[in-house]
């Protein structure tokens, strides 16, 4: 039901100029002459904005189209940091929760504390601006946190011949695979790794340099590296180590 429009001498002299103003550009629309639509073009406004107008001039006569001084002016409408904080614990809580249900109870707590209680959309940015990261450490623990974010991984062999680098080459020939088709066969070449912390990418370039890809000499090759380290005291292999392991083999240079 509208409510009953106020008296002209119930506003200011600003007031009821700019109602009057108002007045003026959406009476066409009022009076049926153009659609509202047409009036926002032709005044440069939006569309929403005269609807508006016209639903307020409707209600409550002039004293709708004047603008007015909100309740809670110089008051802060931000939510407090101690909501923002609740919101996100309760996001990271186990099992997950949505986000209608977080808000349900934060604007319960946000009432007895005198909060703003938060709107969905708000609660919504709150959860969406937490670290990925934190929330799959939270809900799916570390295991996955590991699996999903965890870049590098370091293997450590627990006894010798419990690793080995894997090469792969293609050849200079065609073959017919078992579809029928021509294709370019793998060279495979399986290096073992006698200690925990093979990271040297030249001893393995040189490994495969020296060989040729050849088995048994890889095979004997790496023999001859396990000695050169356990006569050294040492896990790693580096390239020295094997170039070292070529001499005792009298393997020709590579």
């Amino acid at each position: 039901m509208a409510q009953a429009a106020l008296p002209l001498t119930a506003l200011s002299e600003a007031q009821r100029t700019q109602a009057l103003e108002r007045l003026k550009i959406i009476r066409p629309a009022l009076e049926k002459h153009v659609s509202q639509a047409q009036v926002a073009r032709t005044h440069q406004i939006p569309p929403s904005t005269t609807q508006l107008w016209i639903k307020r001039y409707r209600e409550k006569g002039l004293a709708g189209l004047t603008t007015t001084t909100r309740s809670d002016k110089g008051k802060s409408r931000k939510l407090p940091d101690q909501a923002i904080v609740l919101v996100e614990g309760l996001a990271l809580q186990t099992p997950p929760r949505s986000a209608a249900a977080i808000r349900r109870q934060v604007r319960e707590i946000a009432q007895t504390q005198g909060w703003k209680p938060p709107s969905y959309e708000r609660v919504r940015q709150i959860i969406k601006s937490i670290d990925p990261a934190l929330l799959i450490l939270a809900h799916q623990g570390a295991a996955a946190y590991r699996e999903a974010f965890d870049l590098l991984y370091r293997r450590e062999a627990t006894h010798a011949n419990a690793m080995w680098q894997a090469d792969h080459t293609p050849l200079d020939v065609w073959l017919l695979n078992e579809a029928g088709n021509p294709a370019k066969p793998y060279l495979t070449d399986r290096v073992k790794v006698p200690s925990d912390d093979f990271t040297d990418k030249d001893a393995v370039a040189t490994i495969l340099r020296i060989t040729r890809g050849n088995i048994r000499l890889i095979e004997r090759l790496m023999l001859q590296v396990e000695h050169i380290l356990v006569a050294n005291q040492t896990q790693v292999v580096t390239k020295d180590v094997v170039e070292t392991a070529q001499q005792n083999l009298i393997i020709g240079p590579g």
